[in-house]
């Protein structure tokens, strides 16, 4: 009977705090009764029980750690967290990833894509001091990929004096409604350009209001234009005559 109040003391012991608590009233009334019975198969020698039943002692607490170990263990890795984990290891190994996919859907060779200035026409002259023009850029796509564009940044020369800054953008467009550029072939697209008269382009301004003189204007645009594909985008810079 002593033995098995000394064992039953050992567990009981446990603060209420301990990881033991984790364990059901249930486990511990078996695990108890399991060493009950343990202690009474065993046979200590007169000499020395307080040696045989310590050895007994190390090899419950033992037992006991690996058992809390392992509700500990399930007890972590509940749903909720599994999910967090998983979901943190995915931004992690796209994060990483990133650089290489971004490069994947890019054709090698889309250097040797080729914008030109392909026509500038005049709309209508407003007033004295704004004239309206249609500037026309043709794209060649000579990959093995369709590509698309989200716009257009250039500067408007004519007989090389600066008309000013003009954009073309799609970038507020999905990508299915921008233009495409297929494979091997020239695509091309319209940009709006409005030119505002001022002391140091006069001359350029009256040459553009006359139809005669309008043709003998020689063209220039020079700017960048951004390809994508995929993922990726590449920036390809261009200067066009006209």
């Amino acid at each position: 009977m002593r033995k098995n109040t000394e064992i039953d003391l050992l567990i009981r012991r446990t603060s209420p705090s301990s990881p033991l608590d984790l364990i059901s009233a249930e486990k511990r009334e078996d695990l108890t009764l399991r060493m009950d019975i343990g202690l009474q198969q065993i046979s200590f020698p007169d000499a020395e029980p307080q040696r045989y039943l310590g050895a007994f002692r190390r090899k419950v607490l033992i037992r006991s750690h690996n058992q809390l170990t392992s509700v500990t263990v399930i007890m972590f890795l509940s749903r909720r967290r599994i999910i967090l984990i998983v979901v943190i290891g995915a931004v992690a190994i796209a994060i990483v990833l990133m650089p290489l996919i971004l490069t994947i859907t890019l054709p090698s060779n889309v250097n040797s894509v080729g914008i030109a200035l392909t026509k500038v026409e005049v709309v209508n002259v407003t007033d004295s001091n704004l004239i309206n023009l249609n500037v026309f850029f043709s794209i060649h796509n000579p990959t093995e990929k369709t590509l698309t564009t989200s716009g257009i940044d250039y500067q408007l020369f004519a007989d090389g004096a600066l008309l000013g800054q003009g954009t073309l953008s799609y970038a507020d467009i999905p990508v299915n409604g921008r233009p495409q550029l297929l494979s091997n072939t020239t695509t091309t697209i319209q940009s709006q350009f409005q030119f505002v008269n001022s002391h140091s382009n006069s001359q350029i301004f009256k040459a553009l209001q006359n139809p005669l003189t309008l043709k003998l204007v020689k063209w220039r645009a020079d700017g960048v234009t951004e390809l994508e594909s995929g993922f990726s985008s590449s920036s390809k810079q261009f200067s066009a005559m006209l």
